[in-house]
């Protein structure tokens, strides 16, 4: 249960008191049961752990496909991996798969971005053909 003050971070609308609704023990949002992800018994689940430990440790599907990417300064403490084979083999293997899951949506936005390039240039014609028109229209008005 929401207390006073939050919105669903989905629908925006003000969460009630005593409605179905929950947070993300994340990002700390609050979500209604409707905008959330779960099914009826998966939620039923939640709530009586929840009224059971006081809490979850449930976090939404924002959260949960969340890829983190942290860069230390100078202060940070960096932890050096030493280098060997199996190392230099995982990491080997990481960038693969990577590269293989990857590789559909590069071909995706490589097309994207063609179509946007083919657009642009008809949208140029087009202004160009305007002007002409524009131009003749003006012209034959004239006499």
């Amino acid at each position: 249960m929401a207390s006073k003050g939050y919105k669903c971070a989905s629908c925006s609308k003000q969460i009630r008191e005593n409605s179905s609704s929950l947070s993300c023990v994340n990002c700390k949002n609050w979500f209604y049961k409707k905008c959330s992800d779960l099914s009826d018994e998966k939620f039923k689940k939640i709530a009586a752990e929840s009224k059971k430990k006081g809490q979850t440790n449930r976090r939404c599907s924002g959260c949960l496909s969340e890829v983190s990417i942290v860069e230390s300064d100078e202060d940070g403490m960096d932890v050096d991996v030493p280098s060997s084979p199996t190392n230099e083999i995982f990491l080997l293997k990481m960038e693969q798969m990577f590269e293989k899951y990857l590789a559909p949506f590069r071909e995706k936005v490589d097309k994207i971005e063609s179509n946007i390039a083919s657009i642009k240039s008809e949208l140029s014609k087009n202004t160009e053909q305007n002007k002409i028109n524009t131009k003749n229209y003006r012209k034959l008005e004239k006499s």
